[in-house]
């Protein structure tokens, strides 16, 4: 992965903590700092929103929950938000998932309420937070609406919701969250073959696999000589970047091609290899390294191409 890449990548995982972890007296007194300074700093006049005689409504702040599924920001209690792009509801993994919120750090927000309300006849509402920003998920199986509501010191009450599906599976007892992230697939007009995964951080957990194994041992993929590979994430979700190398091996060992490409297009699930066409017959080793959506962190995967 490139520096920059990382350092994007590290910064979001920072900013999401302090938010998650932050209790709303401080988040109030450095929104009001914040306010203080723009109120001695000299800015271009502003256009008025609304007509003589009429007052403009104030503008929602943005809401996101992260979880297992990632961080997805929040939709209405009638369209609440899904994985796209299948619209599937968010998988919370376990009963109970760990569960946080945040919002525009600009927003005064002086009292959180997070409730679920199982969609199945039967069981109760089940009250996830009363103000903590960080909270466990539903414990009742099946599919839930998760409303927030939020209160901002002007009284403004918003309200974001989420369809999350709890399966019937237990929190790890040592509390180490280890979900597997989806294959990443790479399609050729002779078939498709899901990379052998090295290096990566995937929701809560990241890992070093160490060495990669020999070229000979992955599986190959037949490959026409130019031809523009495909590449997608085995669940259908999409990415935001990508970068990669494309090694000749074998006694013309030595020929290297770079390509990468983003930011991708929001909800992007497959994407082009422009760039790491294959330009001569023999075996190649391709290694790819991709961003995933709603901050769900990056995989290094690797593939051994073969041209006739």
């Amino acid at each position: 992965m490139s520096a920059p890449l990382r350092a994007r990548l590290l910064a979001a995982a920072v900013l999401a903590t302090l938010l998650a972890c932050s209790w709303f007296p401080a988040a109030r007194a450095q929104a009001e700092a914040d306010q203080s300074a723009a109120a001695h700093a000299t800015a271009p006049p502003i256009e008025p929103s609304a007509r003589p005689g009429e007052t403009a409504a104030p503008a929602q702040p943005q809401a996101w929950l992260r979880g297992p599924f990632g961080r997805v920001l929040g939709g209405s209690v009638e369209d609440a938000a899904t994985t796209a792009p299948s619209g599937q509801p968010l998988d919370a993994f376990v009963r109970r998932a760990p569960l946080s919120m945040d919002w525009e750090v600009d927003a005064l927000i002086v009292s959180l309420e997070v409730v679920a309300q199982p969609l199945a006849d039967g069981p109760s509402d089940e009250v996830l937070s009363t103000g903590a920003p960080v909270f466990e998920g539903p414990a009742t199986v099946g599919d839930s609406l998760v409303v927030a509501t939020l209160t901002s010191a002007t009284g403004q009450t918003s309200q974001y919701a989420w369809l999350l599906e709890v399966p019937d599976r237990e929190p790890p007892d040592d509390g180490l969250y280890d979900i597997p992230a989806p294959d990443v697939i790479i399609e050729s007009g002779a078939g498709s073959v899901a990379g052998v995964l090295g290096d990566g951080c995937y929701v809560f957990l990241c890992v070093d696999a160490g060495r990669m194994p020999p070229p000979r041992m992955l599986d190959p993929l037949a490959v026409v000589l130019g031809e523009l590979l495909s590449m997608h994430l085995g669940d259908e979700s999409a990415l935001t970047a990508w970068e990669g190398s494309l090694t000749r091996l074998g006694q013309a060992s030595g020929e290297v091609h770079t390509a990468s490409g983003g930011p991708l297009a929001p909800g992007q699930a497959v994407v082009e290899l422009t760039g790491l066409e294959v330009p001569a017959a023999g075996h190649w080793l391709l290694e790819l390294e991709v961003e995933l959506d709603r901050e769900r962190g990056w995989l290094r995967t690797v593939y051994r191409l073969v041209a006739e």
